[in-house]
């Protein structure tokens, strides 16, 4: 039940990357999702989400990746 994220702006790609290590659940899923909106309001790119070190995902978490998904599809509009 705990969660670091990485949230860097990468310049050369110009694209937002999210490392997200360990589980995003019903605990920690409003923390990822608030975090990666502050971080996109900053800089209004596409977002890259590297889960390699994801450890367990359930459907709060699972919902908050589609609402990222929507603010970002969204925005490009």
């Amino acid at each position: 039940m705990s969660l670091n994220l990485e949230v860097k702006f990468d310049q050369d790609k110009e694209v937002l990357v999210v490392k997200p290590e360990g589980d995003v659940d019903i605990y920690t899923s409003i923390k990822f999702k608030n975090e990666v909106v502050s971080s996109f309001e900053e800089r209004n790119v596409d977002i890259l989400i590297d889960g390699s070190k994801l450890e367990y995902l359930d459907s709060t978490g699972l919902g908050a990746l589609i609402s990222l998904l929507k603010m970002v599809r969204e925005t490009d509009n």
